[in-house]
């Protein structure tokens, strides 16, 4: 399936009523989802690939796309337009509880099976429904009784099953071959056409605790031991896992990374370093706002107007070299964006403090974006400022790196804006960054904010 033919299919599905929205494409992952599905569709029965990125990244609207592709290509009436995949499957970890391991994943696959089939296959089902129940309960490491397990045992899982795992059971493992085997048949009965696929997208794994992350990874590991005609993909934030890993193994940080890399046959990365938010500053600048005397502003207007920033330098401010790559990232600027939506709304009046300097108006931007990444860090800011007030900034410079320098992007917005400050002793440059965040948090809370 070649790039126009993606880009055509993306087009005629944005405004079908059968999907749910996508968002503005900013970041270019149509065309990042129509590159990784040629991959994936020349990977062999039962890979396992890593999506990786970090908190924010896009994961989650990444495998959106992939799946609005297939999904669009098995429903277009153009016989010319194929993929091998013919089923897509969303599983969300994190929204099922702890006993529920693989319940999930195998009712997805059971959704999808004839009904004249399922007679057949029932028992392999209900014995993979039984191992993710076992496994659940040995990740849980706490006595249940058997009265408990009965009650957490999903409508799915009781319809499948005779009677719930015992207790007793916690000893037992999910085992590679047969179980294997168990997936292989049940993926059999939905994709009879050995060059068919289904593609199974596990998203928010970086969600659930470090112990279930693993137990997930290791039960997907064994379910593909026998090349099933599935392909998995896996969203992951590589630095939570590595550190699920060091903790509940002891494993040194190579060691948990090599780990990692048996598990899966390619990864493919989403790189902040490489995310040009540009465009996506454009278009949520000039998001249409509506407010209380039914006019409609921007925030772009809107700055204009309070004499916060002139219209060519918002989006910079927004996307300055002051902006550190770890800020650079898709969840943050929507929080941030949400908040100024909402500062535009309440349209506060004092705002003169942060009509004084270009620097101040700079530092805008980085608070809203920082606290939204980390919220404590708007405490600690105030914090500061009032413990190294103009009067009292001895060693500020120290104080400052000492207690928030471990926040990279504080640090690097810290010496991007001391860098400015010419001929200004650090402890001063200090000082007056603190009290220039402390002024944007002022007018924040003028707008109980």
């Amino acid at each position: 399936m070649d790039d126009d033919i993606i880009a055509a299919l993306m087009s005629s599905n944005s405004n079908s009523e059968e999907l749910p929205p996508l968002p503005d494409d900013s970041f270019n992952h149509n065309q990042l989802a129509g590159t990784l599905l040629k991959r994936l569709e020349r990977l062999r029965e039962g890979s396992c690939v890593a999506l990786r990125g970090c908190w924010g990244r896009g994961k989650t609207d990444l495998l959106n796309r992939l799946a609005r592709i297939i999904e669009a290509a098995n429903s277009s009436n153009d016989s010319s337009i194929s993929t091998t995949f013919k089923h897509v499957l969303t599983i969300n970890p994190w929204k099922a509880q702890d006993l529920d391991l693989l319940t999930p994943l195998i009712a997805g696959v059971w959704n999808l099976i004839e009904e004249s089939d399922r007679q057949e296959c029932a028992e392999y089902a209900r014995l993979l429904v039984k191992a993710g129940y076992i496994a659940g309960l040995h990740l849980l490491k706490a006595p249940i009784s058997n009265e408990n397990i009965t009650n957490l045992v999903t409508d799915f899982g009781s319809k499948l099953l005779s009677k719930p795992p015992s207790s007793t059971e916690v000893g037992k493992q999910i085992k590679s071959n047969t179980h294997g085997i168990y997936f292989h048949k049940l993926v059999s009965k939905v994709i009879k056409d050995p060059n068919d696929r289904i593609l199974v997208l596990i998203d928010d794994l970086d969600r659930c605790l470090p112990d279930k992350q693993l137990a997930l990874l290791e039960s997907m590991h064994f379910l593909l031991n026998m090349n099933p005609r599935a392909i998995f993909v896996v969203a992951i934030d590589p630095e939570h896992l590595r550190k699920a890993l060091m903790s509940r193994h002891a494993f040194s940080s190579n060691d948990a990374d090599g780990y990692v890399e048996k598990i899966f046959d390619f990864s493919q990365e989403l790189v902040s370093a490489n995310l040009d938010m540009r465009k996506y500053i454009y278009v949520k600048i000039d998001e249409d706002i509506r407010l209380s005397n039914n006019q409609n502003t921007t925030i772009r207007k809107w700055f204009q107007d309070k004499n916060i920033a002139r219209e060519e330098t918002l989006w910079q401010y927004f996307s300055g070299d002051h902006i550190s790559t770890e800020l650079r990232n898709p969840r943050v600027y929507e929080r941030a964006f949400l908040k100024l939506r909402n500062l535009v709304l309440a349209d506060p009046k004092e705002n003169s403090v942060i009509h004084d300097r270009d620097d101040l108006r700079s530092l805008f931007p980085f608070w809203v974006l920082s606290t939204q990444r980390w919220p404590s860090l708007r405490e600690a800011y105030h914090r500061l400022y009032e413990e190294l007030s103009p009067h009292n900034f001895k060693d500020a410079h120290n104080v400052l790196i000492q207690q928030i320098g471990h926040y990279n992007p504080v640090t690097h917005a810290y010496n991007n804006y001391r860098s400015r400050q010419v001929n200004t002793v650090p402890d001063v440059a200090c000082s007056r960054f603190l009290q220039h965040l402390s002024q944007v948090d002022m007018f924040f809370r003028s707008a109980n904010l």
